[in-house]
């Protein structure tokens, strides 16, 4: 798959950074929203294979961005990882997400995920640190 597509929706630039950085690298297309403010706009355009939701944003609920993308016919099946601190809300959200990681989330547990869904993607040989 080379035209994977993958939206990030984190309000830290470094955890946006890192997210972005390893899923360019092993082929995404990425788009990020940092604030989470434009996501009901996205909900028009194609729905991409991956998202990575964080939960707390300024202007959006990540909770509410689920159950959104889980109720949408052509976002239901996007693939969606929440990365949260919020250890409260990470047990309920396991229905709705297909994964659900508590921060900080590594960068070998994001290519374990990654390397789940998207084998061809995730070369064993990568190095994802030069």
């Amino acid at each position: 798959m080379n035209d994977a597509t993958a939206l990030i929706l984190e309000d830290d630039p470094i955890i946006g950074a890192v997210f972005h950085t390893v899923l360019k690298r092993v082929g995404f297309t990425v788009e990020i929203d940092a604030t989470g403010g434009n996501f009901i706009k996205r909900l028009e355009n194609p729905a991409p294979d991956l998202v990575l939701l964080d939960i707390h944003l300024p202007y959006a609920s990540g909770l509410d961005i689920l159950d959104l993308i889980r109720a949408h016919d052509t976002w239901k099946n996007s693939v969606v990882i929440v990365a949260t601190a919020d250890i409260f809300h990470s047990k309920p959200l396991g229905a709705k997400a297909n994964h659900v990681l508590i921060k900080p989330v590594s960068v070998s547990m994001l290519m374990r995920i990654i390397s789940e869904h998207w084998p061809e993607m995730t070369p064993p040989d990568l190095d994802l640190y030069s």
